[in-house]
Protein backbone atom coordinates (compact mmCIF):
# COMPACT_ATOMS: atom_id res chain seq x y z
CA UNK A 1 0.00 0.00 0.00
CA UNK A 2 1.14 3.34 -0.61
CA UNK A 3 1.67 6.54 1.65
CA UNK A 4 -0.54 8.31 -0.52
CA UNK A 5 -3.54 5.66 -0.26
CA UNK A 6 -3.18 6.38 3.94
CA UNK A 7 -5.44 8.89 5.66
CA UNK A 8 -2.73 10.90 7.30
CA UNK A 9 -5.69 11.50 10.00
CA UNK A 10 -5.89 7.80 10.98
CA UNK A 11 -2.09 7.48 11.45
CA UNK A 12 -0.97 7.49 15.33
CA UNK A 13 2.14 7.51 16.79
CA UNK A 14 1.72 4.77 20.32
CA UNK A 15 3.58 5.81 23.22
CA UNK A 16 4.31 2.33 25.15
CA UNK A 17 5.41 2.26 29.25
CA UNK A 18 6.64 -0.81 29.71
CA UNK A 19 8.88 -1.93 32.80
CA UNK A 20 12.07 -0.83 31.26
CA UNK A 21 10.60 2.74 30.24
CA UNK A 22 9.22 3.61 26.98
CA UNK A 23 8.94 2.71 23.55
CA UNK A 24 7.46 4.41 20.34
CA UNK A 25 5.50 2.23 17.73
CA UNK A 26 2.86 2.92 14.84
CA UNK A 27 -0.31 2.06 14.12
CA UNK A 28 -3.75 3.24 11.80
CA UNK A 29 -6.81 3.80 13.23
CA UNK A 30 -9.11 1.42 11.47
CA UNK A 31 -12.82 2.50 13.25
CA UNK A 32 -13.87 5.15 15.67
CA UNK A 33 -12.12 3.34 18.71
CA UNK A 34 -9.38 1.20 17.36
CA UNK A 35 -6.09 1.63 15.92
CA UNK A 36 -4.03 -1.47 14.40
CA UNK A 37 -0.37 -2.01 15.15
CA UNK A 38 2.06 -4.51 15.39
CA UNK A 39 2.43 -7.43 17.87
CA UNK A 40 5.94 -6.12 19.18
CA UNK A 41 5.16 -2.68 19.29
CA UNK A 42 3.29 -3.81 22.48
CA UNK A 43 5.03 -6.36 23.80
CA UNK A 44 5.68 -6.56 27.78
CA UNK A 45 3.15 -2.57 27.29
CA UNK A 46 2.06 -1.77 30.94
CA UNK A 47 0.06 1.47 29.25
CA UNK A 48 -0.20 2.75 25.90
CA UNK A 49 -1.25 6.42 24.27
CA UNK A 50 -2.55 7.13 20.84
CA UNK A 51 -1.36 10.57 19.61
CA UNK A 52 -2.33 11.47 16.06
CA UNK A 53 -1.30 14.44 14.01
CA UNK A 54 1.99 14.59 16.32
CA UNK A 55 3.79 17.61 15.73
CA UNK A 56 1.19 19.14 13.70
CA UNK A 57 -1.46 21.94 14.84
CA UNK A 58 -4.29 19.33 14.98
CA UNK A 59 -2.33 16.81 17.43
CA UNK A 60 -4.29 15.21 19.98
CA UNK A 61 -3.77 12.42 22.23
CA UNK A 62 -6.41 9.10 23.24
CA UNK A 63 -5.57 6.86 26.25
CA UNK A 64 -6.26 3.70 25.53
CA UNK A 65 -8.31 0.98 28.00
CA UNK A 66 -7.21 -1.98 26.48
CA UNK A 67 -5.58 -4.16 23.74
CA UNK A 68 -5.51 -7.49 21.89
CA UNK A 69 -1.78 -9.55 20.95
CA UNK A 70 -2.57 -11.99 18.43
CA UNK A 71 1.38 -13.32 18.32
CA UNK A 72 0.54 -16.31 15.39
CA UNK A 73 -0.44 -13.03 13.18
CA UNK A 74 2.11 -10.70 14.28
CA UNK A 75 -0.59 -7.80 14.65
CA UNK A 76 -2.23 -6.15 17.91
CA UNK A 77 -5.23 -4.19 18.35
CA UNK A 78 -5.87 -1.38 20.77
CA UNK A 79 -9.39 0.03 21.85
CA UNK A 80 -8.82 4.02 23.18
CA UNK A 81 -11.17 4.67 26.28
CA UNK A 82 -13.62 7.67 27.69
CA UNK A 83 -16.31 9.37 26.31
CA UNK A 84 -14.86 12.57 25.07
CA UNK A 85 -11.51 13.93 24.07
CA UNK A 86 -9.84 17.14 24.62
CA UNK A 87 -9.15 18.79 20.97
CA UNK A 88 -6.14 21.37 20.59
CA UNK A 89 -8.17 24.32 20.46
CA UNK A 90 -9.43 23.21 24.21
CA UNK A 91 -12.84 22.14 22.25
CA UNK A 92 -14.22 18.70 23.43
CA UNK A 93 -14.93 15.86 21.04
CA UNK A 94 -17.08 12.42 20.98
CA UNK A 95 -15.02 9.64 20.72
CA UNK A 96 -18.17 7.54 19.54
CA UNK A 97 -20.81 9.70 17.60
CA UNK A 98 -23.52 7.83 19.04
CA UNK A 99 -23.46 9.97 22.10
CA UNK A 100 -23.47 13.26 20.59
CA UNK A 101 -26.72 11.77 18.27
CA UNK A 102 -28.06 10.61 21.46
CA UNK A 103 -27.93 13.76 22.91
CA UNK A 104 -28.93 16.10 19.95
CA UNK A 105 -32.03 14.00 19.59
CA UNK A 106 -32.85 15.02 23.08
CA UNK A 107 -32.43 18.45 23.04
CA UNK A 108 -33.90 18.51 19.61
CA UNK A 109 -37.35 16.87 21.68
CA UNK A 110 -37.06 18.96 24.47
CA UNK A 111 -37.00 22.20 22.88
CA UNK A 112 -39.86 21.52 20.88
CA UNK A 113 -38.17 21.96 17.68
CA UNK A 114 -39.20 18.75 15.79
CA UNK A 115 -39.51 20.54 12.38
CA UNK A 116 -35.77 20.85 12.38
CA UNK A 117 -35.76 16.93 12.22
CA UNK A 118 -37.83 17.04 9.38
CA UNK A 119 -35.93 19.90 7.00
CA UNK A 120 -33.06 17.77 7.66
CA UNK A 121 -34.23 13.97 7.88
CA UNK A 122 -32.69 13.34 4.20
CA UNK A 123 -29.50 13.77 5.27
CA UNK A 124 -27.15 10.67 6.00
CA UNK A 125 -25.68 11.96 9.07
CA UNK A 126 -29.37 13.14 10.36
CA UNK A 127 -30.67 9.36 10.45
CA UNK A 128 -29.84 8.31 13.78
CA UNK A 129 -30.83 11.37 15.42
CA UNK A 130 -34.43 11.29 13.47
CA UNK A 131 -34.68 7.95 14.71
CA UNK A 132 -33.19 8.51 18.66
CA UNK A 133 -35.70 11.72 18.53
CA UNK A 134 -38.60 9.54 17.75
CA UNK A 135 -38.23 7.28 20.51
CA UNK A 136 -37.35 10.24 22.93
CA UNK A 137 -40.33 11.86 21.63
CA UNK A 138 -43.80 12.02 23.75
CA UNK A 139 -46.53 9.65 21.82
CA UNK A 140 -48.20 12.87 19.79
CA UNK A 141 -45.31 13.71 18.72
CA UNK A 142 -44.32 10.67 17.41
CA UNK A 143 -47.26 10.79 15.40
CA UNK A 144 -46.83 13.88 13.63
CA UNK A 145 -43.19 12.76 13.11
CA UNK A 146 -44.33 9.92 11.31
CA UNK A 147 -47.23 11.63 9.31
CA UNK A 148 -44.63 14.19 8.29
CA UNK A 149 -41.86 12.20 7.52
CA UNK A 150 -44.39 9.71 4.92
CA UNK A 151 -45.93 13.06 3.44
CA UNK A 152 -42.68 13.96 2.52
CA UNK A 153 -41.61 10.76 0.93
CA UNK A 154 -44.63 11.00 -1.15
CA UNK A 155 -44.00 14.49 -2.35
CA UNK A 156 -40.23 13.52 -2.79
CA UNK A 157 -39.57 10.79 -4.88
CA UNK A 158 -35.60 11.26 -4.76
CA UNK A 159 -35.94 10.33 -0.82
CA UNK A 160 -38.73 8.48 -0.73
CA UNK A 161 -36.83 5.45 0.16
CA UNK A 162 -35.01 6.77 2.97
CA UNK A 163 -37.33 8.70 4.69
CA UNK A 164 -40.29 5.70 4.39
CA UNK A 165 -36.91 3.40 6.39
CA UNK A 166 -36.55 6.19 9.18
CA UNK A 167 -40.65 6.09 9.69
CA UNK A 168 -40.16 2.31 10.06
CA UNK A 169 -37.01 2.45 12.26
CA UNK A 170 -39.78 5.29 14.48
CA UNK A 171 -42.30 2.43 14.70
CA UNK A 172 -39.19 0.01 15.43
CA UNK A 173 -38.06 1.71 18.04
CA UNK A 174 -41.99 2.17 20.18
CA UNK A 175 -44.77 0.26 21.43
CA UNK A 176 -46.37 3.12 22.53
CA UNK A 177 -48.68 5.44 19.94
CA UNK A 178 -52.24 7.32 21.65
CA UNK A 179 -55.26 6.64 20.54
CA UNK A 180 -56.12 7.69 17.24
CA UNK A 181 -59.48 9.41 15.63
CA UNK A 182 -61.39 6.80 13.65
CA UNK A 183 -61.46 9.47 11.08
CA UNK A 184 -57.65 9.63 9.87
CA UNK A 185 -55.85 6.54 8.84
CA UNK A 186 -53.87 4.69 11.66
CA UNK A 187 -50.34 5.34 11.59
CA UNK A 188 -49.39 2.28 11.87
CA UNK A 189 -50.84 0.88 8.28
CA UNK A 190 -49.47 4.12 6.76
CA UNK A 191 -45.87 2.68 7.50
CA UNK A 192 -46.70 -0.67 6.34
CA UNK A 193 -47.81 0.55 3.19
CA UNK A 194 -44.56 2.06 2.40
CA UNK A 195 -42.73 -0.54 2.86
CA UNK A 196 -45.05 -2.74 1.06
CA UNK A 197 -43.30 -0.49 -1.73
CA UNK A 198 -39.91 -1.85 -1.03
CA UNK A 199 -40.25 -5.29 0.19
CA UNK A 200 -42.13 -7.31 -2.73
CA UNK A 201 -44.30 -9.58 -1.04
CA UNK A 202 -44.10 -13.47 -0.71
CA UNK A 203 -45.57 -15.97 -3.07
CA UNK A 204 -49.27 -16.37 -2.42
CA UNK A 205 -49.41 -19.98 -1.30
CA UNK A 206 -47.15 -22.47 -0.66
CA UNK A 207 -45.71 -24.55 -3.35
CA UNK A 208 -47.31 -27.81 -3.78
CA UNK A 209 -46.23 -30.87 -1.36
CA UNK A 210 -48.28 -33.57 -3.30
CA UNK A 211 -46.60 -33.77 -6.81
CA UNK A 212 -44.43 -35.78 -7.80
CA UNK A 213 -41.32 -36.01 -6.25
CA UNK A 214 -38.95 -33.43 -8.56
CA UNK A 215 -36.09 -34.01 -11.00
CA UNK A 216 -34.27 -32.39 -13.52
CA UNK A 217 -34.93 -32.41 -17.21
CA UNK A 218 -33.83 -30.70 -19.91
CA UNK A 219 -37.06 -29.78 -21.34
CA UNK A 220 -38.66 -28.51 -17.94
CA UNK A 221 -40.07 -25.25 -17.13
CA UNK A 222 -37.26 -25.06 -13.55
CA UNK A 223 -35.33 -27.60 -13.18
CA UNK A 224 -35.51 -27.83 -9.67
CA UNK A 225 -39.47 -28.36 -9.70
CA UNK A 226 -39.85 -29.92 -12.89
CA UNK A 227 -41.81 -33.47 -12.95
CA UNK A 228 -41.36 -35.92 -15.17
CA UNK A 229 -44.89 -37.43 -15.14
CA UNK A 230 -46.34 -34.73 -17.08
CA UNK A 231 -45.78 -32.47 -19.89
CA UNK A 232 -47.39 -29.33 -18.49
CA UNK A 233 -45.34 -26.60 -16.34
CA UNK A 234 -44.89 -27.85 -12.77
CA UNK A 235 -47.63 -26.06 -10.83
CA UNK A 236 -45.50 -23.51 -8.77
CA UNK A 237 -44.66 -22.11 -12.55
CA UNK A 238 -48.53 -22.50 -13.90
CA UNK A 239 -49.76 -20.75 -10.24
CA UNK A 240 -47.04 -17.96 -10.15
CA UNK A 241 -48.83 -14.29 -11.48
CA UNK A 242 -47.20 -13.41 -14.91
CA UNK A 243 -44.76 -16.11 -15.15
CA UNK A 244 -44.05 -16.60 -18.87
CA UNK A 245 -44.99 -20.15 -18.74
CA UNK A 246 -48.48 -19.71 -16.80
CA UNK A 247 -50.81 -22.00 -19.06
CA UNK A 248 -48.08 -23.07 -21.13
CA UNK A 249 -47.58 -26.57 -22.24
CA UNK A 250 -43.38 -27.90 -22.25
CA UNK A 251 -42.43 -30.98 -24.23
CA UNK A 252 -43.37 -34.11 -23.18
CA UNK A 253 -40.70 -36.46 -22.27
CA UNK A 254 -38.35 -38.49 -24.82
CA UNK A 255 -40.03 -41.61 -24.87
CA UNK A 256 -38.16 -44.77 -26.85
CA UNK A 257 -39.70 -46.41 -29.54
CA UNK A 258 -41.34 -49.47 -29.21
CA UNK A 259 -39.04 -51.24 -31.92
CA UNK A 260 -36.31 -50.74 -29.73
CA UNK A 261 -37.65 -52.67 -26.82
CA UNK A 262 -39.10 -55.09 -29.26
CA UNK A 263 -35.61 -55.44 -30.23
CA UNK A 264 -33.83 -55.78 -26.99
CA UNK A 265 -35.92 -57.93 -25.35
CA UNK A 266 -35.87 -60.67 -28.17
CA UNK A 267 -34.00 -63.82 -27.55
CA UNK A 268 -30.72 -64.02 -29.98
CA UNK A 269 -31.27 -66.78 -32.82
CA UNK A 270 -29.78 -70.20 -32.20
Amino acid sequence: MSSDSLDRARVAELLVTHAGGRRRGSGYRVTADAVLTAAHVLEGAVSVQARFEPDLPGEWTADTVSWTVDAASGIAVVTESGVVREMPDGSLEFIHRTFQDHLAAKEVVEEDNLPLLLDNADKPHWHDVVVMAGAHARPSERIWLLRQLLERARTESGHRDALNLLAAAILEQTDVLPQQSGSSPDVREQVNQAMATLIPPPPTGPPPTNSPRPVRSSSACCPTRATSTTNRPCSWCARWPGSPLAGRTRPAPSRRSSSTSTRASAPRAA
